[in-house]
């Protein structure tokens, strides 16, 4: 898969001390979020979409990844039909992924973050000096 996740103490751990602090009141560590882009395969042909398409159907996410969104698009080609977002303590959802659907798909598979609602104030003076 070639993402090198750490594990979400090691996140917490090295996380700015204004996300440490949002999270200090919070039983629960924060999680990696992963993005996955599935490109259908060169050469894949319109009944191989569809099937693809019905065997979403029966298809059941690895437990260890919460499903933040998954999403069927009507792309062009060479733009992602299927992406896919969840968040997890390590990479092995996305293994898991790959196995279920490397027959059909290129996948890629980036970390990802939420954007922050205000600027902390405690920022670095490096990026202080860039607002």
């Amino acid at each position: 898969m070639g993402v090198a996740a750490p594990h979400a103490a090691l996140v917490y751990q090295n996380a700015p001390a204004w996300l440490r602090g949002a999270l200090a009141g919070s039983i629960i560590a924060p999680m990696a979020i992963y993005v996955a882009y599935l490109h259908f395969k060169p050469g894949t042909g319109v009944l191989q979409g569809l099937a693809a398409f019905e065997r979403r159907k029966s298809f059941e996410h690895p437990p260890q990844a919460t499903v933040l969104g998954e999403y069927w698009v009507n792309a062009p080609e060479g733009m992602p039909q299927v992406v896919l977002a969840w968040e997890a303590d390590d990479e092995g959802p996305g293994d898991y992924y790959e196995a279920a659907w490397g027959d059909l798909f290129d996948i890629t598979i980036a970390l990802a973050t939420r954007p922050v609602s205000e600027i902390p104030a405690d920022l670095p003076g490096s990026l202080q000096g860039r607002l």
